[in-house]
């Protein structure tokens, strides 16, 4: 039965497997080659490393921030992956560890600023704010 505010239980209990939201591994291939260096490198540590856009400017050298500790992270969720650990802040200001492959660490690495530029966005332990300088900012 399919009618306004009723679900399609034919399609709903279907054989049908869950697709993946992340894109096949060709798929990222085809967009890192089209994409500039520092793009591409971008793209290829938010695919490996599973994060947001926007947590790529969040990414901080374990010893630089920490995850948080309210939370409870398993032991073993590195398990078996080789890389250098990096905490980046995401939704609501959540700090949490993740692991970007040696390969990309180094060539991030590579690339690294011996300062901070400002990028328009400003990070506080709620998350980001909008484009503002941190001197313009309201205190919540």
């Amino acid at each position: 039965m399919v009618g306004k505010g009723n679900l399609d239980l034919e399609f709903a209990f279907s054989a049908a497997e869950p697709q993946s939201r992340a894109y096949p591994a060709d798929q990222v291939r085809a967009v890192v080659a089209g994409q500039s260096p520092r793009n591409a490198l971008a793209t290829e540590i938010a695919c490996r490393a599973a994060l947001r856009a926007y947590e790529l400017l969040m990414l901080r050298r374990s010893g630089e921030a920490t995850a948080a500790v309210h939370r409870r992270w398993s032991a073993h969720r590195f398990a078996e992956r080789a890389g250098q650990r990096y905490v980046v802040t995401g939704k609501a200001g959540l700090r949490r560890e993740v692991l970007v492959p040696r390969d990309l660490a180094a060539r991030l690495e590579a690339r690294r600023l011996d300062a901070h530029r400002f990028t328009g966005l400003v990070s506080d332990d709620q998350g980001m704010q909008a484009a503002r300088p941190r001197e313009q900012r309201v205190p919540r």
